[in-house]
């Protein structure tokens, strides 16, 4: 285990793949899983990265890049479903999926943020000091300039937050230049999916007031004014049968963004679920879609 300090931040390095034999090639583990976990140990590295914010507040993250390869690939950071503890990233998902976009030539990035979280509000920061502390470790070495965001669920209100065009002086700031965005299963408009589920907005009023003011302020169609998409290959994929994201609010986002002439687009999963796994029903696997927008 290696301790470092940057600056007023402090976080411990944890090799990930060290305890996996331990810990998750266990027998309880799917059998898929271990084989995954083997090959991609052997071209990928994974820490976990433990940092306390402005506030003092414990932020735990994961970082996955190719072994030895790593100044030759590009950023990827990668915005987390869920809210709080729930659906937090986890080792196993780090030797995995995020493991997996790291064998597509990339340094992948992601952060569980805070555990007082807001589902959309000052926990950004700590994706952005957590940005400032791997830029200033040696350790790491990956091309900024053409960075990749890719969301998941309710990774999306994150995600708008951090290409709000009154950010992008500071992004500037950080040395990134984003060139790709990937919306997976994300949520368009807020109000709308706590219509469907209102179980989550129960949930989620834990986290901040979910309000009208504040749900908008967390939506995709709310704010296409005031995002930066200008020169940046985005693309929103959606299961045709989501049960969690109505494909009906993406269908809506796809004729606004259209009426206002932005460049998006859109991708339809026959059959698909809210997972990133396929689904049973599903006609195409999402990896393979995802695998070939990430390579073009």
């Amino acid at each position: 285990m290696n301790k470092l300090k940057s600056k007023n931040n402090y976080y411990k390095k944890i090799p990930i793949f060290s305890k996996i034999n331990k810990n998750i090639l266990s027998k309880k583990s799917p059998d898929h899983h271990k084989e995954e976990i083997i090959k991609l140990g052997k071209i990928i590295e994974s820490y976990k990265i433990t940092h306390y914010n402005k506030n003092g507040q414990k932020v735990v993250s994961y970082l996955s890049t190719p072994i030895n390869k790593s100044k030759n690939s590009k950023l990827l950071i990668f915005f987390r479903g869920g809210c709080g503890s729930f659906a937090q990233s986890t080792p196993m998902y780090a030797s995995v999926f995020l493991s997996y976009l790291a064998s597509l030539g990339f340094t992948v990035i992601t952060t569980n943020y805070r555990n007082k979280e807001e589902c959309g509000g000052d926990e950004i920061n700590d994706l952005y000091e957590l940005l400032k502390i791997i830029g200033e470790n040696k350790n790491f070495k990956f091309d900024k300039t053409k960075t990749t965001l890719f969301s998941y669920s309710k990774g999306s209100v994150n995600l708008i937050q951090f290409i709000a065009k009154k950010n992008i002086e500071f992004i500037k700031k950080l040395g990134i230049h984003v060139n790709r965005i990937l919306i997976y299963a994300g949520t368009t408009d807020v109000n709308k999916s706590y219509i469907y589920r209102p179980e989550l907005k129960e949930f989620r009023s834990k986290f901040y007031n979910t309000n009208e003011f504040e749900n908008d302020k967390r939506s995709i169609i709310k704010n296409l004014d005031n995002l930066n998409f200008e020169n940046v290959d985005t693309t929103i994929i959606h299961g045709t049968v989501d049960d969690n994201v109505n494909v009906n609010d993406v269908k809506e986002l796809e004729k606004v963004s259209t009426e206002k002439k932005l460049p998006l687009k859109f991708i339809y999963l026959e059959g698909q679920r809210h997972s990133l796994a396929k689904s049973k029903t599903s006609v195409i696997e999402p990896r393979e879609i995802i695998k070939v927008l990430l390579e073009s």
